[in-house]
């Protein structure tokens, strides 16, 4: 896959960086307003989709390895893991840990949630991004296993 054409590329270099902006923005406050870990792993992961479709997976490789994306997933899903369980042993599961430091509807004000979301926008940006790499080898596989190129 040699990625698209040269307009294609420049409308990608673009728009990809609103696209993370808007993730991030999502991941953050994503428990003051509409949003959260979710919705901001889903963009982070279209956002990287779309640098792979407009550039091709060996250039995107130079980039971001495939066991990068394979290590965040793994890591994200451990810190929320990691997160959980220390709120539930600690008694401070979804708790305000950081009272005094944040008024309402402030960053801080969110206790463990802002971390959580952080790791479920990982975890489920990783997870998108790793099911079309997968699906893009399978591809390629099926088309070698039937003789077409």
């Amino acid at each position: 896959m040699q990625g698209m054409t040269l307009i294609v590329k420049q409308v990608t270099k673009l728009v990809s960086g609103f696209i993370f902006l808007f993730a991030i923005y999502h991941i953050l406050l994503g428990h003051i307003s509409p949003g959260g870990g979710f919705v901001g792993g889903v963009a982070i992961g279209c956002g990287l989709i779309l640098l792979i479709l407009s550039y091709g997976k060996e250039y995107f490789n130079t980039l971001i390895k495939d066991r990068t994306i394979v290590i965040g997933f793994c890591l994200g899903a451990i810190a929320f893991l990691l997160l959980a369980l220390v709120g539930y042993c600690g008694g401070t599961f979804f708790e305000d840990i950081w009272a005094g430091y944040g008024g309402k509807y402030t960053i801080l004000s969110g206790g463990t949630i802002p971390l959580m979301n952080i790791a479920i926008g990982i975890t489920v940006g990783a997870c998108l991004v790793c099911v079309f790499v997968a699906l893009i080898v399978f591809h390629q596989d099926l088309k070698s296993a039937k003789g077409e190129e």
